[in-house]
């Protein structure tokens, strides 16, 4: 069965997730989003060490989302969603593959760049914001609720939330592109929401309304069978919009 992943992601100067760490710092995750495509060259000569060396060996450290181009050739999972994939190129300025953005605007460059150690001091102290995801499922149907807690006072900044739904381990038979890749992680299906602004006092509390969004699995995504939700929720520094 394919699994599916909720992602929540926003702007923000710090980064944080559902486990806490302390009274006043929740756990902090990095988020990488990778520009690539099946029928490049390089995305075949670079991939493979950063999911065995970065994506396999942190799991609970990080999240990551593969976003496929509709350049240099053909890739059929551009076509799952070619509008929040070029939404997403424009605004880092993509004009190459592979490319690999890490928390919005600490690292951008070749997945070949990303170090063990980079990630470990990106996800280093913690977080003053917890985000914390709930999600039930009546047939086709995901209802979600996401809930953001300030722990401790945060940095003055544009704080925005994003929802995207990710598809986990697509493997293929055989090369769908012409670059020889057959498996690809965390591929993008949709982003379900606007940017959302989220107001934050510099003070401890928590914000008493959470966020909810709906959709059908089977009608937003194209899907002819039934994929399970493994939900998470992101935060994550990204340059303002």
């Amino acid at each position: 069965m394919k699994k599916i992943l909720l992602l929540a992601l926003s702007v923000l100067w710090m980064v944080g997730l559902n486990a806490q760490v302390s009274l006043t710092r929740a756990k902090k995750y990095a988020i990488f989003e990778h520009f690539t495509q099946a029928s490049c060259g390089p995305c075949a000569a670079q991939n493979p060490a950063f999911q065995d060396n970065i994506l396999t060996q942190n799991k609970g450290a990080l999240h990551h989302i593969a976003h496929h181009t509709s350049w240099p050739g053909y890739d059929p999972m551009h076509d799952y969603n070619p509008e929040d994939v070029q939404a997403r190129v424009d605004y880092y300025g993509v004009n190459g593959v592979p490319d690999m953005v890490m928390l919005g605007n600490q690292y951008q460059g070749s997945p070949a760049g990303v170090s063990q150690d980079m990630l470990d001091n990106a996800v280093a102290g913690g977080s003053p914001l917890r985000v914390l995801v709930g999600e039930t499922t009546a047939g086709t149907t995901r209802t979600v609720t996401i809930t953001v807690d300030e722990l401790d006072a945060i940095p003055d900044g544009d704080y925005r939330l994003r929802v995207a739904v990710v598809e986990g381990n697509i493997e293929f038979s055989s090369p769908p592109g012409s670059n020889g890749e057959v498996f690809f992680p965390n591929v993008l299906r949709k982003i379900i929401t606007a940017p959302m602004v989220l107001s934050l006092p510099q003070k401890v509390q928590a914000i008493p309304k959470p966020f909810r969004t709906t959709m059908n699995l089977t009608k937003a995504l194209g899907l002819q069978t039934k994929y399970t939700p493994l939900p998470f929720c992101k935060m994550t520094m990204i340059k303002p919009l």
